[in-house]
């Protein structure tokens, strides 16, 4: 803590004079549709690419539009993607489940997000969305949403889509925001040079009292009240002296009462998440050959209280007798991984280049334990009578032990065949300690039939390992990890035709996910499952963007996804999405608008995956106005009003477990007022 209050002290105490660099935010704010279209693309290949030439269906916002949208987060930008779609998680209520071209097989592990060239997830679950999902959009100055097999360049996770961030260097910024549910947000980013080394930091709390709901309590069958507060802290800071980089992230949320564990406790229910990570990369030239190395350490908490089962259930079957709730709390702290890797960029003509690398990882899990006021054990195996403690103790081990060591060696070569047509050819060796080993081979070709219309042909295979959650949870009453599991691997077949001429750009793709050894929880109680290799049948489907910039003051954008055939296993997702998204800039004003239309999804009830209800479509509208003040200090004040949800529509996501009535409830209306700063 006093480590954050220094950096904190840091970047208010910087020089408030710093200049902001006027020659590339004016360049920035008068980029036309077509050299928005231009901008570069680097998480596809490696190496630089435009939407044209790119092989691969990716959708880019850069720091001009992000700027102007009424959204805070990577989830709620991520529905605007096709394919995309992020709801809530009975998991916690700072949880999202998130999923892309009708698959959310695991729930978050198959998508991995990069900041700043690395990768972002939690060495337990390999999870990139708790966190990457919830990174503050300010703090973005391109985003890339990659949609498809990633594993040939990123090996395991990147199974069905890979989403490049590369945060913000050379600013100098202060804001204030505040809203409806008593939420307050402040950001700090300065940037300052320290002799011949840049040092950029990024810092954001925010707090906020929550929502209300009225929720159906399963066990009584009553309307309970509860609200979903929380509070969040981000940090970046990089340092760059000439080819050398230091990176340090650090995020950190809390989260009371709502749903946890697929229950809801007021009083009881909590939820500490937080990650931190810090790298060091090193650049350097060889011959013709650019090259870097990159080493990393991360560590992953998460710690959270949960009600279990209602006050008297299990009255009738412990020892001595007790009419108290279950209740237990979970730390899984400790986790850490290492990380290793060594890039090369070989160009070796004007036609031709090889890229090629070697990763390794280390990821180590101590013994991880619940306290309880009821035997974890005993319940979770159905050993009766289950003893009753009177107090909470750590008694129960809920992960076991386990260490694992990934090792991936990839190759990539880019050739053009001829003045219009581009080959990409791509390979990645992976092998994990006690599991087994996979290669992940990509083919594309890019073909330019004239000055606005290309056409991409595009395969790839990509997998994911098991997590060690998945395979070494023990004695859990709502999910059990499985040690016989096997990686899930998908084979995906592309076809895009892409457009894009001087004031409009168009993209419309037709994709097939094959899956093979999909890994899934499946329930075995109402309420209770463990992870399973299971058969799957495939995922086809439609994806669409249009933007078209009317004139110099108006940009529209679309978006439209439509799967023609899911699995069973997708019943939780929307079939049908889109998106409209509507900017208007004159002289100091910006306006936007946003509207999303989410398809009908189900739900299973009465315990029970075979028993579904139907969760009705909806509309989800959002508006930013902002207005931006000048003065003679070469600085600029921006004040806005934002409006998220626009039309009060709480409508629900599906719950996990088949144990409920009525699905998640979403945030009502939020109304915010904030301040933005440059200097």
């Amino acid at each position: 803590m006093k480590t954050l209050l220094f950096i904190i002290l840091l970047s208010l105490i910087s020089p408030l004079h710093a200049k902001l660099d006027e020659i590339e935010m004016g360049k920035l704010f008068h980029l036309s549709l077509e050299e928005l279209l231009q901008v570069k693309i680097t998480g596809s290949t490696l190496t630089n690419e435009n939407l044209k030439s790119v092989p691969a269906a990716v959708t880019v916002f850069s720091r001009e539009e992000i700027s102007g949208l009424g959204l805070d987060s990577l989830n709620e930008l991520m529905d605007l993607v096709p394919g995309f779609q992020a709801y809530r998680s009975s998991f916690g209520s700072q949880t999202k489940i998130i999923s892309t071209r009708g698959l959310s097989v695991s729930g978050v592990s198959e998508i991995l997000i990069m900041v700043d060239g690395q990768r972002l997830d939690t060495p337990r679950d390999n999870n990139s969305m708790d966190f990457g999902g919830r990174i503050p959009l300010i703090n973005i100055e391109r985003v890339e949403f990659i949609r498809g097999p990633g594993s040939a360049l990123y090996g395991s996770n990147a199974m069905l889509a890979v989403v490049n961030i590369i945060t913000r260097k050379d600013a100098n910024e202060l804001g204030m925001t505040i809203g409806n549910f008593n939420r307050r947000q402040v950001f700090s980013m300065t940037s300052k040079k320290l002799n011949k080394a840049q040092l950029d930091i990024f810092f954001q709390v925010e707090k906020d009292e929550g929502d209300k709901f009225s929720i159906i309590d399963d066990v009584n069958n009553q309307a309970i009240k509860t609200s979903d507060p929380f509070s969040t802290a981000h940090l970046n800071i990089k340092i760059n002296l000439n080819q050398t980089r230091i990176h340090f992230q650090h995020q950190h949320t809390k989260a009371d009462d709502f749903y946890t564990l697929g229950n809801v406790a007021n009083d009881v229910n909590k939820r500490d998440d937080s990650f931190s990570a810090i790298s060091i990369k090193q650049e350097f030239d060889w011959q013709s050959i650019k090259s870097w190395f990159w080493i990393g350490y991360h560590q992953a908490e998460s710690k959270f209280t949960a009600q279990a089962l209602k006050a008297g259930s299990l009255l009738s079957v412990s020892e001595p007798m007790s009419n108290d709730a279950f209740v237990m709390t979970v730390d899984f702290n400790n986790i850490t991984e290492h990380r290793f890797q060594w890039h090369n960029d070989w160009f070796k003509s004007e036609l031709d280049s090889l890229q090629f690398g070697l990763e390794y990882r280390h990821i180590e899990i101590p013994n991880l334990f619940s306290e309880n006021n009821f035997d974890l054990a005993s319940l979770a195996n159905n050993d009766f009578p289950i003893p009753y403690y009177g107090q909470s103790l750590a008694t129960t081990l809920v992960q076991k032990k386990s260490t694992r060591d990934i090792y991936g060696l990839y190759i990539q070569y880019q050739r053009q065949l001829t003045a219009h047509t581009h080959l990409n050819l791509g390979a990645r060796y992976d092998k994990f300690s006690n599991l087994d080993k996979h290669i992940s081979p990509r083919v594309s070709l890019v073909h330019a039939i004239d000055d606005v219309n290309n056409v991409k042909l595009l395969y790839g295979e990509s997998f994911r390992a098991p997590s060690e959650g998945e395979q070494f949870l023990i004695n859990n009453p709502v999910t059990l990890g499985n040690e016989n599991l096997k990686s899930e691997t998908v084979k995906t077949w592309e076809l895009i035709w892409i457009a894009q001429g001087a004031n409009m750009g168009s993209s419309l793709g037709y994709f097939e996910n094959h899956v093979e050894n999909s890994i899934q929880r499946v329930l075995f109680t109402a309420n209770t499952g463990q992870f399973n290799n299971v058969d799957q049948d495939p995922v086809k489907g439609f994806e669409f963007e249009y933007r078209y910039e009317l004139s110099d003051n108006w940009l529209t954008r679309t978006s439209y996804t439509h799967f023609t055939e899911v699995p069973a296993t997708s019943f939780r997702e929307s079939q049908q999405l889109a998106s409209f998204t509507v900017n208007y800039r004159h002289a100091h004003w910006n306006t936007n608008f946003i509207s999303q239309y989410f398809g009908s999804r189900q739900m299973a009830t009465g315990g029970s995956d075979d028993n579904l209800i139907k969760l009705k479509n909806y509309w989800q509208l959002h508006g930013k106005v902002q207005y931006s003040f000048h003065n003679k200090s070469d600085s600029q004040v921006k004040g806005f009003i934002q409006i998220n949800n626009l039309l009060n529509d709480k409508s629900e996501a599906a719950q996990i477990n088949a144990d409920k009535p009525e699905g998640i409830p979403g945030r009502g209306r939020e109304l915010r007022i904030g301040i933005v700063w440059n200097f």
